[in-house]
């Protein structure tokens, strides 16, 4: 959700002869909010730690624990092993190792991302939750998420983000429960309803269901009882992350031709 007491200037822009694409920039924080590849030494931390995480916490857990660990795809910049909950813990791990400054990308930032041709074709990609009432499928979730939505006073439906997410132990299906802990990330009511009637050819009107791009590259909020279900091709290959212009221009010097799209993208600022 935008803060409406400080407005974001909105860019989406790829900065030409790179991998980086910039989403907006905060005029009074003077930061960016952009989207990179993930380097090999991260995705692999990130793995590592999540996995730790997931032994630590949640050994108990039925499906969380279930199959392959997440790790590096062939030792690339991309996270394999993926499922909505593992996604949830992985998500809080970078945020956590980062004060906040990185993410795995929230739902708006992927559909800018695929429509500008920036994430993997054939892949799926996981992206959260959409809650659309509180019956089935996986009446419980809905029913706990739908405590917090009443509770906030948010409008029906919600599509959650990684970034608003958290999990806590209990449950009968995952023996792990999906929680709403941020407003970041989070669309609700008519903004939620425009955001799936637009950009989702695949959606449900009923229960909880995982939000993801599909293999054939259509977004869909229809899948249902699979918060666990993970793939070796369903991964995570980016990251957002908000920073400030000189780390954005550090960023983008492994690319060749990079100056005059930055000054292209700084100059949207002014």
């Amino acid at each position: 959700m935008e803060d409406k007491n400080n407005p974001l200037k909105e860019i989406n822009q790829r900065v030409d002869g790179t991998d980086i694409f910039v989403f907006n920039y905060n005029p009074e924080t003077k930061l960016y909010t952009y989207s990179r590849p993930f380097n090999v030494d991260e995705v692999n931390d990130l793995a590592r730690e999540s996995n730790q995480v997931i032994a630590s916490q949640y050994s108990n857990t039925n499906q969380l624990v279930w199959g392959n660990g997440l790790e590096a795809y062939k030792h690339t910049g991309e996270l394999i092993n993926m499922s909505t909950l593992k996604a949830i813990v992985a998500n809080r791990v970078l945020m956590k190792r980062t004060n906040g400054k990185q993410w795995l990308p929230t739902i708006k930032e992927g559909i800018e991302l695929r429509r500008h041709n920036m994430l993997p074709p054939e892949v799926m990609i996981d992206f959260g939750l959409v809650l659309y009432d509180g019956l089935y499928p996986d009446k419980e979730i809905a029913q706990s998420l739908i405590a917090t939505v009443k509770a906030q006073n948010y409008a029906m439906p919600v599509v959650a983000s990684f970034k608003s997410l958290d999990l806590k132990i209990g449950g009968v299906i995952y023996s792990v429960m999906p929680q709403i802990v941020s407003a970041d990330g989070l669309y609700h009511g008519n903004e939620a309803e425009s955001l799936l009637t637009n950009h989702f050819p695949k959606r449900a009107n009923y229960g909880v269901h995982k939000v993801c791009l599909d293999t054939d590259g259509r977004w869909d909020a229809s899948r249902a009882g699979v918060l666990d279900k993970f793939d070796l091709f369903c991964s995570a290959g980016r990251i957002s992350t908000k920073d400030s212009m000189q780390t954005l221009e550090q960023e983008a010097k492994i690319f060749n031709h990079i100056r005059r799209s930055l000054d292209s993208i700084s100059h949207l600022t002014q």
